[in-house]
Order: structure tokens, then sequence, then C-alpha cells
């Protein structure tokens, strides 16, 4: 039986290269220190975030439908140019410069794919203890968008991992190299989610 709703992510795909070494810092430092996933073909895909929200299941297909049009428009491969890397909660992630095309891109998306979200919103953001640690804007973000990170908070970013003791991934930070400056996103991709902002399948992927 299909469950009532699911959680989507649609995402930048990173270039080839790119996705190889996100894999293998992801392998490395999971020799390090304890991790809650690694990075890996089939299992946890590296991508970059676009749009998170939990969706009626019966709404996929549209969802996957509207997206299409969406990356067809696109004209040109967004640039990812590396800002910083940061680490928060365990997670331990390479950041990017919101650009004009990506932050076009990423309200694009929202505008046309969060009214199938039909204002359901996930458990976890109706927590009280959770939204206490919230600022005002993410918990109008979440009433309006089903997410506390977007727009104007939206910051694009690749996980590289998430480490079981929070505190473990500042000294990961400190070893994480970062050797591009820039690179092109090659597809934007409909996931299935999975635990810790995984995601753990492709239903559908459109290349740029």
């Amino acid at each position: 039986m299909m469950d009532k709703y699911i959680r989507l992510n649609i995402a930048f795909r990173p270039s080839a290269l790119t996705e190889e070494y996100a894999k293998k810092i992801s392998r490395q430092f999971s020799r390090i220190k304890a991790t809650l996933f690694v990075l890996e073909d089939k299992k946890f895909y590296p991508h970059i975030t676009i749009y998170s929200s939990e969706f009626p299941s019966v709404n996929k297909e549209k969802v996957a439908s509207q997206l299409m049009d969406i990356a067809f428009k696109i004209e040109s491969r967004p640039l990812m140019k590396f800002e910083t890397t940061k680490n928060n909660e365990g997670f331990l992630g390479v950041h990017f410069e919101k650009t004009d095309i990506i932050k076009k891109i990423h309200q694009r998306i929202i505008n046309v794919i969060n009214p199938l979200r039909e204002e359901h919103i996930r458990s976890k953001y109706m927590d009280d203890k959770f939204r206490k640690e919230l600022s005002n804007e993410q918990r109008m973000n979440i009433e309006k968008y089903g997410h506390p990170d977007v727009m104007k908070l939206y910051s694009p970013h690749l996980t590289i991992t998430r480490t079981k003791i929070p505190g473990d991934a500042q000294e990961l930070n400190s070893k994480l190299e970062w050797p591009f400056e820039a690179f092109t996103a090659d597809a934007i991709t409909l996931f299935e989610m999975g635990d810790n902002g995984t995601c753990t399948k492709i239903i559908k992927e459109y290349l740029l």
C-alpha cells in the first residue's frame, strides 16, 4: 500500500568529476569518524538541493511533469561557484554562491511545485520542540513552502556526510579540502528522500 505522503527533493546533479570527488571524501571521512551515511551510487546520491518538501504521494507524477517543463526552459547549465565549507548539527557540507541564475531557478521551481504540496506540512516541522529552535522567518517559510530554509534563506550546498557525534563534524571540516573553484550542474533530478537529508532514489532526471 502506498504511503499517503512522500518526501521529494528537487536537486542539481553535480558534474561527474565533482560527484566522484564528493563520494571519495565521504568514504574517507567515514574511516576517520563514525558517520550516518556515505555518498555512493544508487544508495546516497551526491546532490545540491533546490527545493525539498513532503507531498501527497498521488502528486508525485505531477511534480515530475511540472519539473520537466521547467528544466527544458533552462537555457544554460548553472555554474556552482565555491563559497565555503560548513558544519552544523553533524552535517558537513560544501556551500556555493547563490548566483542570480541559481536564485531564479530556485524561485521558479518553488512557485510552480509548492502548490502541489496542497499546504501539507511534514510532521517534524509541526513539533513544538523543533519549531522553538527556528527563527520567525523559518517558521513562516514552513507555513508557506513546507521547508524552513528556502527563498532568502536558501543556501545551495552539497552535503558530504553527517557524523553520529555532532561535534566530530567540526574536526572533519578542518580536514575538508575542496579543489574545485567552480563546476557546472549537469542535470536537475527529482529524488525520493531518506533519513538525514539523503537522496536515495532517482524518480526522474532532466539533463541540462
